[in-house]
């Protein structure tokens, strides 16, 4: 298994079938995807001057995940905010040091270079204008601050083995357009932060490596979130048979799953 692979990412409306996940499985699932990209955002921020008066933004924030582990061992006024109000109050509940709330990226309720570092994580992909959040994030950003996508994949450049499984990149592309996600946004990433106007732009893709078997709680978390992405695509039948044969070739250690993820980040002007 490559790192940087994700099956789904933040939860959009849909028609879905099945059971919605809860906050709780959405949080769960938001804490996967942080350990995934852990060790590239440390770099960045341990490289970052980080102070007690420091006010540091994460927009898009989910229930917290990324925004908490960071606020863990760094000084500084954290904040996140999330569209979703049930996400910032679970935020609250899950890190209290945080100060979060309710608010739509596209307009942000700061005042211009309120902030040192604005940050997202599995963001840009769901919202209607990441162009215009860019630019909403850098007014927020002071004179030669920090903005930093930390992670947003690109499904076109989706890797599946056995071949058995390669039908899922089309399906899953598909599923998400349906929720108003862009699967392709990774590879814009860093033409989009030039058009927002942030300068000394570093853009990449995860280094990939082989991880191995996955447990049985990492496939389940991906598998809830598979199942929304697919729902509209598949039967419940037809996804309880792919969720049997991907068990079975991971336990094989046939199994291997890549999806690119593009991170970047540059300073304000």
């Amino acid at each position: 298994m490559m790192s940087g692979r994700i099956f789904g990412s933040k939860p959009a409306s849909s028609n879905n079938p099945l059971m919605p996940l809860s906050v709780k499985e959405w949080h769960d699932r938001f804490t996967v995807q942080a350990g995934w990209t852990r060790a590239l955002r440390e770099q960045l921020f341990n490289s970052l001057n980080i102070s007690r008066g420091s006010r540091l933004l994460e927009a898009g924030s989910g229930t917290g995940a990324v925004a908490g582990d960071l606020a863990r061992d760094r000084p500084g006024t954290w904040y996140c905010c999330d569209i979703r109000e049930r996400y910032s109050q679970a935020a609250s509940r899950f890190f209290p040091t945080l100060k979060c709330l309710s608010a739509d990226v596209h307009t942000l309720p700061f005042p211009d270079s309120a902030f040192e570092i604005v940050f997202c994580h599995y963001f840009l992909l769901w919202v209607e204008d990441p162009l215009g959040c860019l630019k909403e994030m850098r007014r927020v950003t002071r004179s030669g601050g920090t903005i930093a996508a930390l992670a947003e994949p690109d499904y076109g450049g989706r890797l599946d083995y056995p071949e058995n499984f390669s039908h899922l990149k089309e399906l899953q592309i598909a599923g998400l357009k349906e929720k108003g996600a862009d699967p392709f946004l990774g590879r814009k990433l860093s033409a989009l932060f030039q058009q927002a106007g942030i300068q000394h732009v570093q853009a990449g893709v995860y280094q990939g490596r082989w991880k191995g078997t996955p447990t049985s709680e990492e496939i389940s978390s991906e598998w809830k979130v598979l199942q929304e992405d697919l729902a509209s695509q598949l039967t419940k039948e037809e996804l309880r048979k792919l969720k049997l044969q991907e068990e079975q070739a991971w336990s094989n250690q046939h199994r291997m799953l890549f999806v690119p993820t593009f991170y970047a980040w540059g300073k304000a002007p």
